[in-house]
């Protein structure tokens, strides 16, 4: 007589359980960490002897591979950390799956898709748009101040002084003696720099305030400079019109002389 005998493979039921854990997909927060738990039991068996033992469990996510432990009888667990993975720019999407396998079962591969958001730096604001707001802010600020130090350098010196009058007298206070008047040392310097400087002497070294006195331009000063200036255009102009003139006066006196012949 013959036996035809079918050995069939036994069917491994499972129960997943995962931080955040939605159908076949986790989401977390970056540097929060993923704990995994499987329970595997076999229906056919008795209850009380239904856990099935010493099972495979590999989480694969790309070229990387994770095993699960098995702690109790049935009971397979691994933490997944996040620290580690690179949000600071967007999220990132892990897609990989669980593969269970054991001598007489069949193999089991199930899917899993981990989302790993980007690194917060307040709850539910991400560090890199934060980063990007406070920069554009330093940006914006900068420039002003930036603007605000050029236009106070390009106003004149006794605009300041004048501003700053006005400022103590409407707020009564006494005005300083700085703003009326030069101290004795910037006069000094302002009178007799350039005689001293002649000689190759530094008055304001002399006086020790060297770098402390600004030369400044009084309004009469430009205004003389102005007049000097004309005065050499016009001075350079009746010198150009007496050489004309004199060339004119050459050329006509050969023809003077033509007509007399």
């Amino acid at each position: 007589a013959l036996i035809d005998l079918t050995v069939k493979e036994r069917i491994i039921s499972w129960d997943l359980t995962a931080t955040n854990l939605v159908q076949s997909g986790v989401k977390v927060d970056q540097g929060e960490n993923i704990v995994i738990e499987f329970i595997l039991t076999d229906l056919a068996e008795p209850p009380g002897q239904q856990a099935i033992t010493g099972a495979t469990i590999l989480l694969t996510l790309g070229s990387d591979e994770y095993p699960l432990v098995e702690k109790v009888n049935g009971t397979y667990t691994y933490t997944l950390t996040t620290g580690s993975i690179d949000t600071f720019f967007a999220a990132k999407v892990l897609t990989g799956e669980f593969t269970i396998t054991k001598e007489d079962y069949i193999k089991i591969s199930i899917p899993i898709t981990i989302v790993v958001d980007m690194t917060e730096i307040f709850p539910g604001f991400p560090m890199f748009y934060f980063l990007m707001i406070v920069g554009s802010i330093a940006a914006v600020a900068g420039s002003l101040v930036i603007y605000r130090v050029i236009q106070q350098r390009r106003i004149p010196t006794f605009v300041k002084k004048v501003r700053s009058m006005k400022k103590n007298i409407k707020g009564k206070k006494n005005i300083p003696n700085s703003l009326l008047y030069p101290s004795k040392e910037q006069f000094i310097v302002k009178k007799f720099g350039d005689k001293w400087g002649k000689l190759g002497l530094s008055i304001e070294e002399i006086l020790g305030i060297k770098g402390k006195v600004k030369k400044e331009k009084r309004p009469e000063d430009k205004i003389k400079k102005i007049k000097l200036d004309e005065k050499k255009i016009k001075k350079e102009k009746l010198k150009q019109d007496k050489l004309e003139k004199k060339k004119l006066e050459d050329n006509e006196v050969p023809k003077e002389k033509g007509e007399d012949e």
